[in-house]
């Protein structure tokens, strides 16, 4: 007895899972480098807590201190990690981002410009972290499209494929 194919609408939904899981893996591996500074609100202002120790980070070489306070970026009123959230995630490669910032009660314009992450990033922990994530999400997926494809008349397994892939992204 032959196997019925899945159905167009399974597979659709099969290439959906297969595709984002190919967004996130590039947006991972073609990142932004590291800002070289760590910060938190306090209240509504977002307070640079700590620099990175490499002279080479963006933001050594954009002149930030410990204890700046960044009150706008490209403009943008900074107040929440909403806002911030605008601006990190519209990072563009080598375009400057305009910081303005707070330091000692006067008010200065730091650029600071961010490039692709280096290579040397897989070898670290967080890393080697990604990576071991990525090889799990893979698999989950792998074993999901498998699912569907062997069982595509199984609503049990349609519906444990579903969640396999889910997990997986």
């Amino acid at each position: 007895m032959a196997r019925r194919a899945a159905p167009w609408w399974v597979l659709g939904i099969t290439a959906t899972f297969v595709a984002y899981f190919a967004v996130l893996v590039y947006c991972d591996i073609d990142r932004p480098q590291d800002y070289g500074y760590h910060a938190n609100f306090v209240g509504s202002r977002l307070v640079i807590t700590g620099l990175a120790p490499d002279p080479r980070m963006p933001a050594a070489r954009a002149g930030l201190l410990r204890d700046d306070v960044i009150v706008a970026a490209d403009g943008r009123v900074i107040g929440s990690a909403g806002d911030w959230s605008i601006i990190d995630q519209n990072v563009e490669f080598g375009r400057p981002i305009h910081l303005t910032v707070e330091r000692d009660g006067r008010t200065v314009d730091r650029p600071i410009v961010l490039h692709r992450a280096d290579w040397s990033y897989w070898k670290t922990d967080p890393g080697i972290l990604m990576l071991v994530v990525l090889a799990v999400q893979f698999a989950a997926l792998a074993v999901a499209v498998v699912i569907v494809l062997k069982r595509p008349d199984d609503q049990v397994a349609l519906l444990g494929a579903w969640a396999l892939a889910t997990a997986a992204v």
